[in-house]
């Protein structure tokens, strides 16, 4: 037994980065899986995209740019539709397959932070503890368990940030090249990222953190963004550079409403939730670490000592600055995609540093305790789905309940012609409905004229409106009605006697 057990002691010694990232893995990917065939949220925008994507997949259709932004004649990259073609082809349809492959996908974002702290610190120890941190990351848990375009952005950013510091420490130009690509790829999926990095790459070549490409690199650096884009510049040659309009309109209607000083408020408070939520130290911590942390770099700074891998962390996350000056947009979260990694490593290289000092033991017990805390708040609120900064108003909407409602009507109507009506938020728009009804219910006999009608009306949908679109319905006379938490049902025959 102790043979036993000393040989897998000598075969983990020898494989030890790949035992760091399994562990890694199966962490990552049970926290962003745990619960959620329950707990999926499919609203509007999913059926939406899961329609495109079925269109695309059946060879019915092809498209040249992604999901709308709220900027008009904005939109993302068509990356995002291609990939869930490809994902709901191999999953037959089904929302749980498509993000099943998205949550895997996402796996790769911690396991590259391994990999770029232990190339950073020269230590596995603290590469796993940087990776677990990202792992344990609720912001990008959340971001993994979101069926939307933003989701696969977040492990391309991370790859994006572990190149380039690997072009910097070991001087290879390939590393460059992969580090462009990664970061206009994540662009694709959210579109405001072509923004950030080219503030951000201008600002690395401007303060000398990085040295010029040689012509050769950069000429396929560029020629890889152009061949990433080519659709989305197709686009706008065929829709008269709609996006250049919509950004001109944009910045003009703001202009009345910008306001810098409150802009940098808003945009310092952002911040701050974000490094909350991604390093699991509380209000009180947070803000006494970035106290501690803002005096030390501004001696640094000042001293001109400042380490070039706070600097890369601190470029990282103020790639994002010019978010100030679209205040329209400011509150939105996922315009600050990038900056939890940025957190992530100050704080990592914060704690790496403090193990100089005398009580090396109850720094480790420190970190136990964040992990740890972190841990707890995650199942918590993965258990109870709450937290999740992308649901606003919508908050208990899943596709658990969905398909309840969409099996009730199922079995009730045996077989006879019905139709079925969505009274949601946002309104006017049934997608979700819809696209699930067709899935799972594809033999269900629907008429947009049949007598037994079958009302959904999601939570906050007012009772003015509610009355008002059930009226449009006609004359019609109420069976029954079943709540299914924020879903109510209510079953409808159309009145002839008039």
């Amino acid at each position: 037994m102790m043979q036993y057990l000393s040989n897998i002691k000598k075969t983990i010694g020898k494989n030890l980065d790949l035992f760091f990232v399994v562990i890694i893995f199966v962490l990552s990917f049970f926290l962003r899986w745990y619960n959620i065939s329950d707990n999926l949220f499919f609203g509007f925008e999913q059926g939406r995209d899961a329609i495109q994507a079925t269109q695309i997949a059946s060879l019915q259709d092809f498209v040249l740019v992604g999901p709308k932004t709220d900027i008009d004649g904005i939109f993302h990259g068509a990356s995002y539709y291609y990939l869930l073609a490809l994902l709901y082809s191999v999953g037959s349809g089904d929302p749980i397959i498509a993000i099943f492959f998205l949550i895997f996908f996402s796996t790769i974002a911690p396991i590259a932070m391994y990999f770029l702290f232990l190339d950073m610190l020269k230590s596995r120890k603290w590469a796993f503890i940087g990776g677990t941190i990202t792992a344990i990351s609720f912001e990008y848990i959340s971001y993994a368990r979101w069926l939307s375009n933003v989701n696969p952005g977040v492990p391309l950013l991370a790859l994006a940030l572990l190149f380039l510091w690997l072009f910097k420490s070991k001087d290879n130009e390939l590393y460059f090249l992969l580090s462009v690509v990664s970061a206009f790829l994540a662009a694709q999926f959210q579109f405001i990222l072509c923004l950030w990095f080219i503030f951000f790459y201008s600002s690395l070549f401007l303060l000398k953190y990085i040295k010029f490409p040689s012509r050769r690199t950069l000429a396929f650096s560029l020629i890889s963004i152009f061949i990433i884009y080519f659709p989305y510049i197709v686009f706008n040659f065929r829709h008269d550079f709609i996006s250049i309009v919509g950004v001109q309109n944009y910045l003009s209607q703001g202009e009345s409403n910008f306001r810098f000083t409150g802009s940098l408020v808003v945009y310092s408070k952002q911040l701050f939730e974000s490094f909350k939520d991604n390093t699991a130290l509380g209000i009180t911590g947070t803000i006494l670490f970035l106290a501690v942390i803002s005096e030390i770099i501004i001696r640094s700074i000042l001293n001109k000592t400042l380490d070039p891998k706070v600097e890369l962390f601190l470029l990282w996350i103020g790639m994002t600055i010019p978010v100030v000056f679209f205040p329209e947009s400011i509150l939105l979260k996922q315009l600050y995609m990038p900056v939890g990694l940025g957190f992530i490593g100050l704080l990592v290289l914060f704690l790496f540093n403090l193990q100089t000092l005398k009580y090396r033991t109850i720094l480790f017990f420190f970190v136990l305790v964040i992990i740890g805390r972190q841990l707890v708040i995650n199942i918590y609120f993965l258990k109870t789905n709450q937290h999740n900064f992308f649901v606003t108003i919508q908050d208990g909407h899943n596709l658990a309940d969905q398909l309840s409602v969409l099996e009730q009507i199922d079995v009730d109507s045996g077989g006879l012609v019905h139709r079925v009506k969505a009274l949601t938020i946002p309104y006017y728009h049934e997608e979700s409905w819809s696209y699930l009804n067709s899935y799972y219910h594809s033999d269900s006999k629907l008429d947009d004229g049949a007598d037994l009608i079958y009302v959904i009306i999601e939570r906050p949908v007012e009772d003015f409106w509610k009355d008002r679109w059930i009226s449009d319905l006609g004359e019609t006379d109420l069976v029954f009605v079943e709540k299914f938490n924020y879903f109510t049902l209510e079953k409808r025959l159309k009145n002839r006697s008039n």
